[in-house]
């Protein structure tokens, strides 16, 4: 284990054993954190392909929430937007959606 890491490999012996943690094929990966800015055109993009409505203080919210992480920021916007109406064709969303019972 790489003793950069801080309390990472202690995380893995808690979670996998200490036999797991200390094997030749765990390796423990860090990645940097995505700007907000960045982060938030990526989300904006993924709403307006899909063509679903994304109000700025849903995006704010869902932006502030990831913390940097673009897979995390992506699976809140499916659940949040979860029964949403699409907005009109040709992947232009609308500013506000209303929930459906039925689904989109």
């Amino acid at each position: 284990t790489d003793s950069s890491t801080g309390g990472v490999p202690r995380q893995l012996e808690s979670i996998l054993g200490a036999a797991a943690a200390d094997s030749h094929t765990v390796r423990h990966v860090s990645c940097n954190a995505i700007a907000d800015t960045l982060l938030s055109k990526a989300v904006r993009a993924v709403a307006a392909a899909e063509a679903m409505p994304l109000p700025p203080e849903l995006l704010a919210h869902i932006v502030r929430g990831a913390n940097g992480d673009l897979r995390h920021a992506i699976n809140k916007l499916q659940f949040v937007l979860t029964g949403t109406k699409r907005g009109p064709a040709g992947g232009k969303a609308g500013r506000a959606g209303k929930k459906t019972s039925a689904g989109a």
